[in-house]
This record gives C-alpha cells, sequence and structure tokens, in this order.
C-alpha cells in the first residue's frame, strides 16, 4: 500500500490517483506502508504521523487551495465500465481495450451493425435482415467506443457522439482484418435462368387475360477464358386495371425499361467501358420514370385506371442492383435460406409495419389486393432502389435470386418456396414447379416469375 502524502490516505501500489482526495500519486516521494516500520514514517520529515482524528478530517475533506492559484488536482480518473453494460440500448461493453486517466477504450458489440466484414452497413432497429447486403442479423457487428469526460453543458455533441452523464462515447470503426480468400468467380461469373407466366386457375376459368409480364436476358463475353462482362436483365411486371388495360401497361412496362437499360448499360459495357454503381443506379431510376410518364399519358387517354407493378434486377458480373414499386418482389436465395430483398407498397404492408396486423395476416386481409403505389398512377413516382445505402448487392457462387409477382407469394409461401429452392437446382424445372403449387393452392391470380442461378 502507497500512502497519499495530501491526505495521509492509503492506496493500492498501482494507484495513479489518491482515492480519497484525488491528488495525483507520484509514487517516489511516497511511502509504502510495507517497507517501511510505524517508527520510520513518523520519524520521516515528509510525511508527519497524522493523529486519528487528523486522519478522519483529512480523508472527509479535500486540500484547501490557496487564494489566487489553481488547483493541482486533475478531474477525478474515468473507470472503466463493467463488461457487459448497456449503453443508448444499442452498444454492449464486450471488453476493455485500452485504459488511461483520461481516455478509455472498449471493443462493443453494435446491435444495428451489420457482421458482414464486407459490408457494416447501419439498419434501423428491429431489422431482421441487412438493407445493404440481405444478410441475417442473428449475429451482430461490432465497434469501438471511445470514452471521455464530457465538455461543458453548454457544449454540442454531435451524434454519433452521445452523452451519458458526465461522460461522452464516441462510436468508430471495428472491422475486423478481412483474411484474403480466394477470388470467388476465378472464371467469372455466369449465369442461367427460367421463366414462367400462367393466367392461374380462377383468372383461366372465367376466360380474362394474363396482364403480367416478363422479361429476361443474360450473356457473357469471354476473353481470355474469362466471362467478362456477365450481364442480366430481368423484370417482371404486373399490370392494374383489368382487360385491356392492366395487360398493356405491364407490356408497355418492359418495352420502354429493357430497351433503356440496353441502350445505357448493356451497350457500354459490351464496347469495353465500366458502369459505376451510381450510374446503374441512375439508370434503372431513369428507365422505370420514363416508363410511367409513358403509361400514365396512355391511362389518361384511354380514360382508364392502367397500371403496373414492377421489380426488376440487373446484374453485372457479381453485383446486382433490385429496383421495386408495388408488390411483386425480388427474393435472395443464398447460404441456404431464401430472404425478399424488395418491400411491398401495398396497404397490408403498411398494417403490418404500424403494428395493426399481424404479418400472417396479410394473406388473408379482405384488402391485401390494394397497392399503394404504381407505374401509371400518378405523374410522379417513388422509386425504391436496393441496396438501400447505395452501392450494389454482392452475390455469391451457387446464391439465386427469385422475382415473382403476388400470385406466387401469395399461394406458396417464404418458407415452402425456400424448400423447393433446397431441392431443384434447374431454374426453368423449379419455375415450373413453383407455378404449379400455386394453382394448386388455389391460382387465384396470374403467376409470373424469374429465377436466376449465379454460377462461376
Amino acid at each position: 500500500m502507497i500512502i497519499c502524502k495530501m491526505c495521509g490516505t492509503e492506496n493500492r501500489e498501482t494507484a495513479k490517483f489518491c482515492r480519497s482526495c484525488a491528488a495525483t500519486i507520484d509514487a517516489s516521494p511516497l511511502l509504502a506502508i510495507e517497507d517501511k516500520p510505524a517508527d520510520a514514517i513518523a520519524a520521516s520529515p515528509n510525511v508527519p504521523p497524522p493523529t486519528s482524528d487528523q486522519a478522519e478530517s483529512q480523508q472527509a475533506t479535500p486540500p484547501v487551495e490557496s487564494k489566487g492559484t489553481a488547483s493541482s488536482s486533475p478531474p477525478p480518473a474515468l473507470t472503466p465500465l463493467d463488461l457487459g453494460t448497456r449503453l443508448q440500448d444499442r452498444y454492449v461493453v464486450l471488453e476493455v481495450k485500452d485504459a488511461d486517466t483520461d481516455k478509455i477504450v472498449y471493443r462493443a458489440r453494435d446491435e444495428r451493425r451489420c457482421p458482414d466484414p464486407t459490408c457494416r452497413a447501419e439498419n434501423p432497429p428491429g431489422e431482421q435482415f441487412c438493407q445493404n447486403c440481405g444478410r441475417e442479423l442473428t449475429e451482430r457487428g461490432t465497434c469501438l467506443l471511445e470514452e471521455r469526460v464530457a465538455p461543458g453543458d453548454d457544449a454540442t455533441v454531435v451524434a454519433p457522439t452521445f452523452k451519458i452523464g458526465a461522460r461522452v462515447y464516441t462510436p468508430q470503426d471495428d472491422a475486423p482484418a478481412v483474411a484474403e480468400q480466394p477470388k470467388p468467380f476465378p472464371s467469372g461469373v455466369r449465369l442461367s435462368f427460367g421463366v414462367k407466366s400462367d393466367v392461374g386457375l380462377m383468372r383461366g376459368a372465367s376466360g380474362d387475360p394474363d396482364e403480367d409480364g416478363v422479361f429476361a436476358m443474360a450473356f457473357s463475353a469471354l476473353y481470355e477464358s474469362v466471362a467478362q462482362p456477365t450481364v442480366g436483365l430481368f423484370i417482371v411486371a404486373d399490370g392494374i386495371g383489368g382487360s385491356d388495360a392492366g395487360e398493356v401497361a405491364s407490356k408497355m412496362c418492359l418495352q420502354i425499361v429493357a430497351p433503356d437499360l440496353m441502350r445505357q448499360v448493356v451497350l457500354p459495357l459490351l464496347e469495353g467501358k465500366q458502369i459505376e454503381d451510381g450510374t446503374a443506379r441512375v439508370n434503372i431510376q431513369d428507365a422505370i420514370l420514363r416508363a410511367n410518364d409513358e403509361i400514365y399519358k396512355a391511362a389518361q387517354e384511354r380514360k382508364n385506371d392502367m397500371g403496373t407493378t414492377i421489380t426488376l434486377a440487373l446484374i453485372v458480373n457479381d453485383n446486382a442492383y433490385i429496383a421495386s414499386v408495388g408488390d411483386s418482389r425480388t427474393y435472395l436465395f443464398a447460404d441456404g435460406k431464401l430472404r425478399p430483398i424488395t418491400r411491398d407498397h401495398s396497404l397490408v404492408a403498411s398494417l403490418v409495419e404500424r403494428k395493426m396486423i399481424q404479418p400472417e395476416e396479410i394473406y388473408t386481409h379482405p384488402q391485401r389486393n390494394m397497392i399503394v403505389r404504381s407505374l401509371g398512377a400518378k405523374p410522379e413516382l417513388d422509386i425504391d432502389l436496393f441496396p438501400v445505402e447505395g452501392g450494389a448487392l454482392k452475390l455469391k457462387p451457387g446464391s439465386r435470386l427469385l422475382l415473382c409477382c403476388d400470385g406466387l407469394w401469395e399461394m406458396v409461401r417464404d418458407d415452402e418456396m425456400e424448400e423447393e429452392m433446397w431441392h431443384e437446382s434447374d431454374p426453368q424445372k423449379l419455375c415450373d414447379k413453383l407455378v404449379a403449387r400455386a394453382n394448386q393452392m388455389g391460382g387465384e391470380d396470374n403467376i409470373s416469375l424469374a429465377i436466376v442461378n449465379i454460377e462461376e
């Protein structure tokens, strides 16, 4: 033990500040109790032996500063938080990486951070899948938290820094080092696909047309035995408005969007040009907006409510860019699990989001077919692009994309589609099986889909 020369309090040998008066402890001029007997301490001219009354008084009252002089005592030292401490209902302390008197650095679990070291995206509270890469958030990413004494009350703390009591915490990146791995597509990306569209049992029995439209295209150019580039464009459009309206709108959608993207993306790639992520996303958005303009004008001329949904996947090598309007969906099948990438623009989806109905009620709700966003409904259109944070969705060998209208996913639930993907590798046979299953379950609507296998 070491005695504080200011107040006489006993402190542990490793202490830097007195636990009673917070005075700086310099081990060199102080006396260790274990090293000197009591009579030697009493005889020391530097440390007069305090009486019991004096000791109690000194421990209770910090030293008085002289008038006109600044205090030599620093602010109280930081004390590390206990492991497992939870901050902001988000960060959980896992490890104390570095501790000093004025700064402590923790390694913490960030419950909104994607654990994938190549993604690390921040997600809203309560998400089950990463909005950027689609990874299931059963695990969470980590970060570093730097703790310091808070500035004055009038000082502004700017996010992501946050303040708790007299301490401020600043999250910092803690991306683990990514071990160098073999290139996932050594010979380039290759795509195979299947497509199918069926009028469905109920629509077919009543003589209604198939109002859906499907577009699928994939090719690779091989140079020096490597597929570069590989390009795929897949679109499912579900027409709205009944006979002589819905099928017209979905057809117009495909006839505008597909050629636009061929000109803006595919042809430049064939010429050896590179397409940046931002450019690809803008091209997709522009093509869909132009289709919306033309369909809206046609609806006004025909004086009907024609319109269409769209879900689209543009693949450039191992990058996928996804777009969606309405309740047609794009799924990613990877690592044995089927995950929806898009979000429905429908009444029931908004009711689920507001927790007014349970997710399973979307299949039985009387207004389950009411969508709140479509091409042709208004002159303006909001388009969802995925990943939501920008960039592209990185594809892995063996993964699959499934694009479909509500006529499939309302009849065949996600877990059953996932099981079928486990057992059937051929994309066209899988399309045939899923359409047959949807009809077996009632076939209440047109059924359209495209399945894309990503291979190396």
